[in-house]
């Protein structure tokens, strides 16, 4: 070629031990993605659990002061106002997880130190 350009891989095998760690690596950043999902989609049961029981106490306490309809609605209002805000908080954590993993996986299909059994076991394929 020219230049002092190598092509190729170079003299020295791959170490198992090196792809051990490798493996270890994106199993741990795995382990990461998916506990953002986890995170995202427990904040959305929080948000809704909430979003009910605000709504509820908001609703009694409107109707124990006068029952006013001004009440009742603001009692709606801040119910869904919080049940909408964790539901978006969840979706926004648990797309960010989906995201990593989607990278993650560009990243273990492109790593030249990995054959496609492992590639496989790494993404959870087999």
């Amino acid at each position: 070629m020219g230049l002092g350009m190598v092509v190729g891989c170079s003299a020295e095998p791959r170490g198992t031990s090196e792809v051990a760690q490798l493996i270890e690596r994106y199993r741990n950043a795995y382990r990461v993605a998916e506990s953002a999902c986890h995170l995202g989609a427990g904040a959305r049961v929080f948000g809704a659990i909430a979003g009910v029981v605000i709504l509820v106490l908001s609703a009694q306490t409107a109707v124990s002061y006068g029952g006013q309809t001004a009440n009742a609605a603001t009692a709606i209002v801040v119910g869904f106002s919080a049940l909408a805000l964790f539901w978006l908080l969840g979706t926004l954590i648990s797309t960010l997880g989906e995201s990593l993993k989607a990278s993650l996986d560009t990243a273990v299909y492109a790593s030249t130190f990995l054959d496609n059994a492992q590639r496989a076991k790494i993404m959870s394929l087999k």
